[in-house]
């Protein structure tokens, strides 16, 4: 398919995967310890796995192991900034942790393509 050639479709796509599973991992992780800090420190553990094997192989064509190191500090930082906005917006908004998680994304996703193609897979 011609569309999958360039590597901003493959990203959306690769992405669009991506956030499902960390979004459904949270929500599952959260309903379970009913805590938005565990549910998204675990979550983003298993998306660190998960994303790492999609993005470098569909998206980026490396998989060579020095990367992995790169792409664990970019999550490191984007961890960070989604606590701090899934906080936020539960703790001065009002927001249910589903619904703040969500929102939360919106955010982090474009990001990740940014640092990702900037710092990880150069």
């Amino acid at each position: 398919m011609r569309i999958l050639h360039g590597e901003i479709p493959r990203f959306i796509l690769v992405g669009i995967l991506n956030t499902f599973f960390g979004y459904a991992a949270f929500s599952i992780i959260y309903y379970v310890v009913h805590h938005e800090t565990e549910a998204l420190f675990l979550s983003y553990i298993l998306g660190i796995l998960f994303n790492y094997r999609t993005y470098a192989r569909y998206v980026f064509n490396q998989s060579e192991q020095h990367v992995f190191v790169h792409f664990v500090l970019v999550y490191v930082f984007t961890f960070g900034l989604n606590h701090f906005l899934l906080t936020t917006l539960i703790d001065q908004a009002g927001v249910n942790a589903y619904a703040a998680q969500l929102m939360a994304v919106t955010v982090i996703a474009p990001l990740l393509y940014l640092l990702n193609k900037r710092f990880v897979f150069v």
